[in-house]
């Protein structure tokens, strides 16, 4: 029964250790949109988590935004993505590429030849 408890135990220390761990008092926070986008940017604060580490790289892949950092947070987590004025976060998914127009119907097959006239006698 002690075998089992302790099995048990050593599977949970790994979820205990993933536990975020607070800042020390009196810690400021640097990765922040104002210290990190200039004056002709805007910035996008996006939430990620252990679980999709790389979920503000997917959403960013077509925005035109660009990664600057990282906040504190072992398992969650918030990143500044800077991109140019007037652009959104949210931009499109992926490209976009207009339809091209159909094809237009193929010309109609020519009549047959008539049949060449009898030789002359």
């Amino acid at each position: 029964m002690k075998s089992l408890i302790f099995a048990l135990g050593a599977l949970l220390v790994p979820v205990i250790a993933s536990a975020d761990i607070p800042p020390p008092p009196g810690y400021v926070e640097s990765c922040t949109i104002k210290n990190e986008c200039k004056g002709d940017e805007v910035g996008d604060l996006c939430s990620a988590w252990h679980g999709d580490m790389t979920a503000c790289a997917k959403r960013h892949t077509y925005t035109g935004f660009v990664y600057k950092c990282r906040t504190s947070g072992a398992s969650t987590w918030n990143e500044v993505w800077c991109g140019p004025k007037g652009s959104s976060p949210f931009g499109p998914k992926a490209p976009v590429t207009p339809e091209a127009p159909p094809a237009p119907p193929a010309p109609p097959a020519p009549p047959p030849a008539p049949p060449a006239p009898p030789p002359a006698k």
